[in-house]
Formats: C-alpha cells, sequence, structure tokens
C-alpha cells in the first residue's frame, strides 16, 4: 500500500535529508553504526520503505556481483543509468552493513590515503555522496509529481520521479570530485545568504506564526491519526525554521501542506507572512 497523507510524505522525505547529512559525516569509528542507522530509515518507516522498494526495481547490478569482479588494479563501474547507479548505492550499503563485505579491509586495498579514515573517503567519494546527491534531487522533484489533495498515492510518482527527474539529471555512476563539493557549499552558502537573521523580526514572527498553528491544531477537532502525522510535519517545519541554512521554498510547501487540513487554514496566515 502506497497511499499515505501528502503531510507524511514531505515530513519523512525531510527526515531522510537530515538522516543523509549525518550519514555522510560518519568515519572508520562510527562506520557500521552509521550504516545501520541510515539504512533503517529507509526499512522501517512506512513511507521510505516505499523509496527503498522504488530503487529497487532500477537495480541491475547486485553488490555481491561487482565486488567479485574486482581486481587488485581497478573497482569495475557502476551502472550507467542514473537510478540503476542509486539503487546499486543503497544496496551497497545493505552489503556492507551485513558483513558481505569488510568495509575497512575493503577500502584498506582499494583507496589511497595514509590511514582508514582517508582511504574511507574515497569510497564515500563513490558510494555515499553521490548517493546524498540523489536523494536531494528526488525529494526536490518528488512533489511535482505528487497528485493533488491530501492524501496521495506514492509508488507512481516515484516511480515517474525517478524515471524522469533522477534518470536525466541523476549523479550517474561517477564518484564524487571536488568540483562536487564546491558547488554544493557554494549553493549552501547561497541559501545560508537568504535565510532571515536569527533572532529578526522574521524569525520572531516565525516562532508566533508556529505557535499559533500548534494551538489551532489542538483545537481542530481532527482525528488522532491525523493530529498526530500532522504534529510530525510541525515538528519537522520548526527544525527547518532553526536550521542554519534556511530552505524558503520548502518550508513553504511544508506549510500549505498543512494548511490544507480542515481548520488550519486561517492559522497558517501568519507563519506564511513571516516566510515570505
Amino acid at each position: 500500500m502506497s497511499r499515505f497523507l501528502r503531510a507524511a510524505v514531505d515530513s519523512r522525505l525531510a527526515y531522510a535529508l537530515e538522516q543523509a547529512e549525518r550519514f555522510e559525516a560518519f568515519h572508520a569509528a562510527n562506520a557500521r553504526l552509521e550504516l545501520k542507522n541510515f539504512i533503517e530509515t529507509f526499512t522501517q518507516d512506512d513511507v521510505l520503505a516505499r523509496v527503498w522498494a522504488a530503487l529497487r526495481s532500477h537495480l541491475t547490478l547486485a553488490p555481491a556481483d561487482w565486488q567479485a569482479a574486482v581486481s587488485d588494479l581497478e573497482l569495475p563501474p557502476l551502472p550507467a543509468s542514473p537510478p540503476a547507479a542509486m539503487a546499486f548505492r543503497f544496496a551497497m550499503f545493505r552489503h556492507a552493513q551485513h558483513e558481505k563485505v569488510d568495509l575497512r579491509h575493503f577500502v584498506s586495498n582499494h583507496f589511497p590515503g595514509e590511514h582508514l579514515n582517508a582511504r574511507l573517503m574515497g569510497w564515500k567519494s563513490l558510494i555515499v555522496h553521490p548517493f546524498a546527491a540523489d536523494l536531494r534531487l528526488l525529494a526536490e522533484r518528488l512533489p511535482r509529481h505528487l497528485p493533488a489533495g491530501d492524501w496521495v498515492d506514492l509508488d507512481p510518482a516515484l516511480a515517474a520521479c525517478l524515471s524522469e527527474d533522477v534518470a536525466r539529471e541523476g549523479f550517474g555512476p561517477r564518484a564524487w570530485t571536488e568540483a562536487d563539493d564546491a558547488a554544493y557549499e557554494a549553493a549552501r552558502g547561497a541559501a545560508q545568504a537568504s535565510a532571515p537573521a536569527p533572532g529578526g523580526v522574521e524569525a520572531l514572527d516565525a516562532r508566533e506564526g508556529l505557535r499559533a498553528l500548534r494551538e489551532a491544531l489542538e483545537a481542530s477537532g481532527l482525528g488522532e491519526a491525523l493530529r498526530h502525522d500532522l504534529t510530525l510535519d510541525l515538528d519537522a517545519l520548526e527544525l527547518e525554521l532553526e536550521r542554519p541554512i534556511f530552505a524558503r521554498e520548502r518550508c513553504l510547501a511544508r506549510l500549505e501542506a498543512v494548511a490544507a487540513s480542515p481548520g488550519l487554514e486561517a492559522a497558517a496566515g501568519g507563519l506564511r507572512r513571516a516566510l515570505t
């Protein structure tokens, strides 16, 4: 079943992006734990599990087969199709988590570097950072494929997003480079420059607007399950407002998803004005 509240989809995608940012920073000492936590993000959540299911339909190369083709001199190429490369990378996370490959031994033998963490950066550049880039693209473009309404059928939207947006603009089989790093940091800097100043009038107004929305939700009379999902969405929105890099359009999209629920449109006005 792939029918979910739109607000829940938005909330879980935002959560996945937060987890991906944390995951990208793992090192040799916590690699196994962070692999486990990141995989569970996509296997123990109903919404995000659909992302892995959609990716699995594009999987053309099993990590075990790729590993078997590794030689002493070179690594075999990843799938040429961006959706297939994205699917392979997540499958490789699972392969490493289940200890089908000793990650420390693998990176020590196939990536250059003076110490284990330096060698691990090579694996992250090939597998981790490109997956995170594709996940950011997926989170940005998926809303365009979702139908109108409070409830959405997620599987067709995911299939369309992977086959169209990711296939056209996804990272593909290559490794992350310094140029990619510079472009990513530039984008983060631009987003940060457009953020409201901490403690400014906009920030104060946003907090008041969020408080009014929470009060309206409590008084709305909506069902318990729906109130729970909307509370999670407001929690995610609050986290977005507190992030040093302020994604205005994403916050507005999340707000409109909440405001579409009965009884919340009027209460959303104050926060909407603060964001615009």
